[in-house]
């Protein structure tokens, strides 16, 4: 392990060049071994001279140039000659590189007075104050922040924040100020108790957390976040972990957008938090701020005594929302919007993501538990792809609206209504399209408004009914019919490949396994990937609306999409096998627009194809 440290010690020494071509000198400390106590046998020494390592941080600083590089070996520094405020603003002033030599778990800054970097201005160009594999730590009870960050881009990188205890119910740990562009790479916050570990408390402020992890920290008193961006903060956070953080009282979110803010989050984990007696959000937003949330997982929440429960992700007045390849499973709320101005520009938008198992033991008011929650008033909203199942709701709305599309979401097994959308403002476009509405314990879509759409869906299983309010219903599959407005509507078994099915008695959704429609020609199967051959093929395929495009399903689709949620996608089932002249793949030779079947169409394309190549020739 020491090598390994040694290795990339030596590589950072003899890459770090500085602006004019000189070489940085490298100094070291050794709280053991240095000063008098040095022997010679290390071959560590004061650059330029025959002495040793120092035995405190303080007795090197007078000495470097910016840039320079001070190796700490193993030991705990504390005392104003270690860490001492004044230590630590020479260290930022002159842009020292500061690391251990072993690594954090035994290089420990034993913290007494508070930290500020960046009181002082820096070239924009210049390289940052940077601080490598040290554990940063405090054996006292703070009354204030612990670190202030103000026009500095101070870098830690592979640093443990641990064991600091706040009396003051008011102060966070680490307090960021205007024009401050601080990064954090690997890092670890664990074991802190503080009301909230970063709060972002001015303008023009970047924040940057990589692969940094946040555990065991307890936030007492008040309206809480672990991490609280303010008016124009911009924020990335990449491959983070928050787990098992708790808040003791009122509410508490693990990261929280304020006014005009903006974050980026990335492939990063929220789990297992708690608040004792407030709602609990694993990303919110309080005011016309925006998020891209992407490739995380935020899971089993958990809030005590308060009817707004936990909410994954809760959204209030925002500007635009993105949530992407996402998990929101087992929390009170998946996606909770409310209170948006519909004059303002905003969107949200729910893609390829999973929303399951988001439900309340106990009842709380309207709105309800569940997958996704509008309202009151909400925006422009997209939802596309998504599966929304095992929830106490699947997605319910209310108030006034923009427009509104939910497309290709499976939405089963939720213990009341699959889809509820009632909304006021005929203005708006309100369409449920290529959606599988199954096995919910009341019924699949409740769509109040006559101007709504529901089309080319499958409303089956449903305990209670298919359909409630008054839409327009077009080319659907719905169990027992449908007598309202629309046409091209079937009411038959749609022969899903492993349908669910509520155990009535127990009152117990036994989920199912696939809603993928059954075909002798090619089905889908989820667990290899693969394409399977059934003995019956459903009636759904290729019965969506004529005038739909196909998009991308697969070769052999008919030419006409197919009801329910793989209607329009690579994983829709396919129509009879084509006869005739057949090529390796199974494909008509002369069946250009792959609808298996040979007509004056497939004859317009190939002329044309024929006159472009000519031309070319030419």
């Amino acid at each position: 392990m020491r090598q390994k440290y040694f290795r990339t010690l030596t590589i950072l020494c003899l890459s770090f060049v500085i602006s004019g071509g000189a070489i940085a000198d490298t100094w070291y400390v050794d709280p053991v071994n240095g000063d008098e106590a040095w022997d010679g046998r290390s071959p560590f020494h004061v650059p330029n001279t025959s002495e040793g390592p120092t035995q405190n941080i303080g007795g090197v600083i007078g000495q470097t140039q910016d840039y320079d590089i001070v190796v700490l070996f193993d030991g705990v520094y504390e005392g104003y000659s270690n860490v001492d405020s004044y230590i630590f603003d020479q260290i930022d002033n002159r842009h020292l590189q500061v690391t251990s030599a072993y690594g954090a778990d035994n290089c420990v800054l034993n913290l007494s007075d508070p930290l500020q970097f960046g009181m002082m201005s820096h070239p924009e160009d210049s390289i940052p104050t940077r601080f490598y594999n040290i554990t940063f730590t405090s054996e006292q009870d703070w009354n204030e922040t612990a670190f202030t960050i103000s026009h500095s881009d101070v870098q830690f990188i592979g640093c443990i924040f641990d064991d600091f205890t706040s009396i003051n119910n008011y102060t966070r740990l680490f307090n960021l100020e205007s024009e401050s562009l601080p990064g954090f790479w690997e890092c670890s916050f664990s074991s802190n108790t503080y009301a909230g570990l970063m709060i972002c408390n001015g303008q023009n402020i970047q924040l940057t957390l990589d692969d940094c992890t946040f555990e065991g920290n307890i936030c007492p008193d008040q309206d809480l976040s672990l991490i609280d961006l303010a008016i124009g903060t911009t924020a990335a956070f990449n491959n983070c972990i928050f787990q098992q953080n708790r808040a003791t009282q009122h509410s508490f979110s693990i990261i929280r957008l304020n006014q005009d803010s903006d974050a980026d989050i990335r492939g990063c984990v929220i789990r297992d938090n708690y608040a004792q007696s407030g709602a609990c959000n694993g990303v919110a937003i309080y005011g016309r701020a925006s998020l891209n949330l992407s490739n995380t997982t935020i899971e089993n929440l958990w809030a005590e005594e308060n009817p707004d429960g936990s909410n994954a992700v809760f959204l209030q007045d925002y500007n635009d929302v993105s949530i992407r390849n996402c998990t929101l499973n087992n929390n009170d709320r998946g996606v909770y919007a409310k209170d948006v101005d519909i004059n303002q520009p905003n969107q949200l938008e729910i893609i390829d993501t999973e929303i399951i198992g988001n439900t309340h033991s106990d009842p709380v008011p309207y709105p309800e538990p569940g997958g996704i929650t509008f309202g009151p008033d909400v925006g422009n909203v997209v939802i596309d792809n998504c599966v929304i199942q095992d929830n106490y709701s699947g997605i319910v709305g209310e108030g006034s609206c923009g427009d509104i599309i939910v497309s290709h979401c499976l939405v089963t097994g939720n213990e009341r209504k699959g889809i509820l959308l009632n909304y006021s403002n005929p203005d708006s476009t309100v369409e449920v399209r290529n959606c599988t509405l199954a096995d919910n314990h009341e019924m699949g879509a409740d769509l109040s408004g006559d101007w709504m759409l529901l089309k080319n869906s499958i409303i089956w299983g449903n305990f209670h009914r298919g359909i409630g309010g008054n839409p327009v219903v077009s080319y659907c599959n719905v169990e027992e019919g449908w007598g309202g407005p629309g046409a091209g509507n079937i009411n038959v078994d749609p022969l899903f490949a492993a349908q669910g099915y509520w155990n009535r008695p127990l009152n117990i959704m036994v989920s199912g396994d696939d809603y993928h429609l059954k075909s002798e020609a090619g089905r889908y199967e989820v667990n290899s990937g693969a394409w399977i051959l059934d003995d019956e093929s459903s009636p759904c395929i290729d019965m969506g609306d004529p005038n739909d495009a196909v998009l991308d399903e697969p070769y052999g689709s008919g030419g006409r999409i197919n009801m329910g949620c793989y209607g329009e996608t690579e994983q829709a089932s396919k129509t009879d096998i084509c006869v005739g002249g057949i090529d390796g793949q199974g494909r008509m030779l002369s069946d250009f627009n792959h609808d298996c079947d040979v007509n004056l169409i497939d004859f317009a394309m190939f002329a044309a194809e024929w006159l472009d190549s000519t031309k070319q020739a030419n």
